[in-house]
Order: structure tokens, then C-alpha cells, then sequence
């Protein structure tokens, strides 16, 4: 039987000095941020007219629309992530039947937090177009900080008509409904962990190693004072400010756990880090009632726990090509559609 794993947050209660918030900001966002490609028109026959963030990549426009939104410092192509060569989950949706697959792009905003308008609100026109029918609410898939710009969206009303309504269900991973909870360690165990990768990342940075996979791990240590990061420092008024979620709404949160195994003077602790960006009980904190989080858990030592940021499949930048995170969006979304009404 495995036994349970604490989280550092469970652990570390303590205040942080400014330098050692700005030091664990600055890795919140290297960790987070992935490159920002973008996605080509869709090849499918057909199209709704709802704006140029919207690309239809599969399906017709009489299915399902199932819309990925990405997250920070992010674009549609992170959907499109593979592993191993095996389908993407872009792919892997797009492969159930009687849905159309849609990505929402707001990668020339993705640094500016919810609220601004090539965000949360053009989220919310996208939502309200693509549901043009009453067996057409949109099924929302979303990472990281898209999460909470589905949260955002879903909080407003278009027209006189509440958006929340024309959604089927939300699905989240990683999504910092609490915030990056990396940015609370500061201590202990915590401490030595926080110490731990941000060594490693100065040295990196310092050798000017920037080659890492599809990231340019160094060229964002500069964004730390841009308007989503300091909204998502766990408690902040951004995050407080979001909308409820409203109470009909399903919403599946899935979270990646690396446990981090430490040893010292001949005993072993296991710590549950999350995805290294986000907690595994901020990403699970918007489950909806009676929803049971799915938690992808992977393994680490402390010592290969800064090259976990590239290989774990548990790592919020590896968890969308995460074969068993792939598998329960497909298996939920493949529900939406059996749910759906007949048009």
C-alpha cells in the first residue's frame, strides 16, 4: 500500500524576505512557461465565424465543440505535445466521435493576467459563439492559466446571456486555482528543495544552456513583474477577485504529483511537490461536488529533481503529453458527448 505523502505546504508555515519571493517568482515562471507556437489553420471542412483566436483543427461544426485554451506564456501548439510518439491529446480528442476540437489563442497576451480583454472576455465571446445550439455546449479543456480564464469567462454574461450556461463542463490541469504554491516555500524540507532547483536553473543560466526542449528557460527570468504572475501568488486579490464558479457547472481538475523521495542520516521522507509550478491542492481546489480529482503521480529523487522540469511526465510543462492525463481528458470529454443532446 502506498503510503501517504505530505505536502510541503502541509509542512512550511513560514513568512518569505522579498528576495526570496522575487527568486521563487522568477522559477514559477520558468517552470510554468512553454514555447508559443502557433497552430496553422484547421484543415476541416467548414467554420464558424468567431473571431481569430478561434481555429477549428477537427470535426464539423454539427459535433460537439470541445475548446483547448492554453495558459501562460503559452499557445495552442501545447496541445499538441507528444511523448514517445503517441498521439497528442489534440489528436487523441479529435479522434472521438461526434466532436470538433477548436483551439482559443491569446499567446500575444499570455503574460497579461484574465481580466484583460484578449483574455477572459474573448474567451467568453469565443464560448458564446461556438455554442450556437443547445446541443452544442462547449466542453472546455484548459492548461495552467487558462483554467482560470475559463473560471474568468465563465463568470460573465454576453448579450444578456450567462456564459457559465453554454458550457458543458471544464476540464483543468495544472491550473493554480490557489496559486503557485512553489512560490510559498521557503524553509525546512521545502527549503532545501526550492534551493535545490534554483541553483541548478543559475548555474544553467549563467553557462547560458538554453537549448532546453521547446523553452527558453533564461530569456523569461525577466517576466516576474508582469500582471499574471503577480496575480498568481497564492492569496493575492486577483485570484480572490475571480468570479464563483457557477454551482451547476461540472468542472475536472487533474493535477500532476512528483513525489520527491529526500534522505538524510540514513532515514527517507517522501514529499508530494506537485507538478514543481502548482500544488496538488491548488489544482484540485476547483472541483466541483461530488467531482474526485485525478492525480497523475510520478517519482523523483532530490537530486534529479531539477531534470524532472524536462522529463517527468508529471512536470506542468511535460503533464499535457502525460499518457495517463491524455486518457482522462479523452474519457471525459467522450462522456460530454455521449451526454450531449440529440440535435
Amino acid at each position: 500500500m502506498r503510503r501517504r505523502t505530505r505536502t510541503l505546504g502541509e509542512m512550511l508555515r513560514t513568512r518569505h524576505s522579498a528576495t526570496r519571493w522575487r527568486a521563487a517568482i522568477a522559477l514559477v515562471v520558468a517552470v510554468v512557461a512553454v514555447s508559443a507556437v502557433p497552430v496553422p489553420p484547421a484543415s476541416a471542412k467548414g467554420s464558424r465565424p468567431c473571431g481569430d483566436a478561434v481555429r477549428r483543427i477537427s470535426g464539423s461544426v454539427d459535433d460537439v465543440p470541445v475548446l483547448f485554451v492554453h495558459g501562460f506564456a503559452g499557445g495552442p501548439s501545447n496541445f499538441r505535445a507528444e511523448h514517445d510518439d503517441r498521439p497528442s491529446m489534440l489528436e487523441r480528442v479529435g479522434g472521438v466521435r461526434g466532436v470538433a476540437t477548436y483551439t482559443f489563442s491569446y499567446s500575444a497576451h499570455s503574460l497579461a493576467w484574465v481580466t484583460d480583454p484578449a483574455v477572459g472576455p474573448a474567451l467568453a465571446d469565443a464560448i458564446t459563439c461556438l455554442a450556437d445550439d443547445p446541443a452544442h455546449r462547449v466542453v472546455v479543456v484548459a492548461h495552467s492559466m487558462g483554467g482560470l480564464a475559463a473560471q474568468f469567462a465563465q463568470g460573465q454574461a454576453v448579450d444578456g446571456q450567462p456564459v457559465g450556461g453554454l458550457i458543458e463542463r471544464v476540464i483543468t490541469v495544472g491550473t493554480p486555482f490557489d496559486g503557485a504554491q512553489l512560490l510559498s516555500f521557503a524553509s525546512g524540507a521545502g527549503g532545501v528543495i526550492f534551493k535545490e532547483i534554483s541553483d541548478a536553473a543559475l548555474d544553467r543560466c549563467d553557462r547560458a544552456d538554453r537549448q532546453r526542449r521547446a523553452r527558453n528557460f533564461c530569456g523569461l527570468l525577466g517576466t516576474t513583474e508582469t500582471p499574471a504572475v503577480q496575480a498568481m501568488i497564492p492569496g493575492s486579490a486577483s485570484l480572490d477577485a475571480l468570479p464563483p464558479w457557477q454551482p451547476h457547472l461540472a468542472r475536472y481538475p487533474i493535477a500532476g504529483d512528483i513525489d520527491v523521495t529526500v534522505g538524510a542520516f540514513g532515514l527517507e521522507q517522501v514529499f508530494g511537490v506537485g507538478d514543481l509550478a502548482v500544488s496538488v491542492d491548488s489544482a484540485v481546489a476547483g472541483a466541483s461536488l461530488g467531482v474526485a480529482p485525478f492525480v497523475a503521480v510520478c517519482h523523483s529523487s532530490l537530486f534529479d529533481l531539477f531534470t524532472a522540469i524536462d522529463d517527468s511526465p508529471c512536470s506542468h510543462t511535460n503533464e499535457l503529453a502525460n499518457r495517463r492525463v491524455e486518457r482522462r481528458v479523452r474519457d471525459l470529454v467522450r462522456d460530454a458527448v455521449r451526454d450531449a443532446p440529440a440535435r
